[in-house]
């Protein structure tokens, strides 16, 4: 694959401007609810909280589907209006 192909893979996903790996406390940060509940990063484990499901791939960017049904983008909607996550 050539560097340009990479270069427009890459501008069709939008990354996660809130994407950390540090650690609070000794807990990381759910992507989608912003609360520290997974004991290691990229656990796959559901968070308790809002139901996200922790995964590398969807934690960086917003817009990709992998492990979750939903978006990060469409996750935190529905979290902030007390919708289920999927």
């Amino acid at each position: 694959m050539n560097s340009a192909s990479k270069d427009e893979r890459k501008k069709k996903y939008i990354p996660n401007p809130d994407y950390t790996k540090i650690p609070k406390n000794g807990k990381y940060i759910c992507a989608c609810c912003k609360n520290y509940v997974f004991d290691r990063l990229y656990s796959y484990d559901f968070c308790p909280i809002c139901g996200w499901q922790d995964g590398d791939v969807q934690n960086k960017y917003m817009n990709m589907r992998d492990c979750n049904h939903m978006t990060l983008a469409e996750a935190q909607e529905a979290y902030r209006q007390g919708k289920p996550v999927r």
